[in-house]
């Protein structure tokens, strides 16, 4: 309801009402599992990886993901890694 009523005022939603996140756990789940031995995500200390994708902008990206193994990542942290990135 929150994100129609915003997008109703002419505002799109915010990140954290699009991903139910928190942003600053997002970054410790990125550290956590890893992510930037993979991939390069701006604002990761060491997140230098060439694996995989770039993370960077994906808040403007239409599909997210790929053929991957599960890594055990929960919805609570993904919903917070997603957070984290959308802020970027």
């Amino acid at each position: 309801m929150i994100a129609t009523l915003a997008a109703c005022q002419g505002k799109p939603p915010s990140s954290d009402s699009i991903t139910g996140g928190d942003p600053r756990r997002g970054l410790d789940a990125i550290q956590r599992y890893g992510c930037g031995a993979c991939h390069r995500i701006d604002g990761v200390p060491g997140a230098y990886g060439k694996v995989g994708p770039t993370l960077q902008n994906i808040g403007e990206r239409a599909y997210v993901a790929g053929k991957l193994p599960d890594l055990g990542v929960g919805e609570i942290d993904a919903r917070d890694i997603a957070a984290f990135l959308y802020h970027q």
